[in-house]
Formats: structure tokens, C-alpha cells, sequence
């Protein structure tokens, strides 16, 4: 299960990261969105 989460919240991160590239303040923003969504799933 946990290998699937990752499977699918893995693309996504980098989709966003990707978009954010040229504002280094959004892409930090993300990077804890997504960490926050990755602890739910996991816990």
C-alpha cells in the first residue's frame, strides 16, 4: 500500500515542483503541502 501511495503522490510532487520552478517561495510551499499530505498516508 505504501508503494502505491508513493506510485501516485511521487508524480504529482514533481508536476508541482515542475510549474514552480521559477518561484523558489511556491516551490518550498509545495514541497511541505505534499510532505504533510505524504504523513497522512502513511499514518
Amino acid at each position: 500500500m505504501a508503494a502505491h501511495t508513493i506510485m501516485v503522490i511521487y508524480p504529482n510532487l514533481l508536476f508541482f515542483v515542475v510549474i514552480n520552478y521559477e518561484s523558489d517561495d511556491n516551490c518550498y510551499s509545495f514541497f511541505a503541502y505534499y510532505s504533510a499530505i505524504l504523513l497522512l498516508y502513511f499514518f
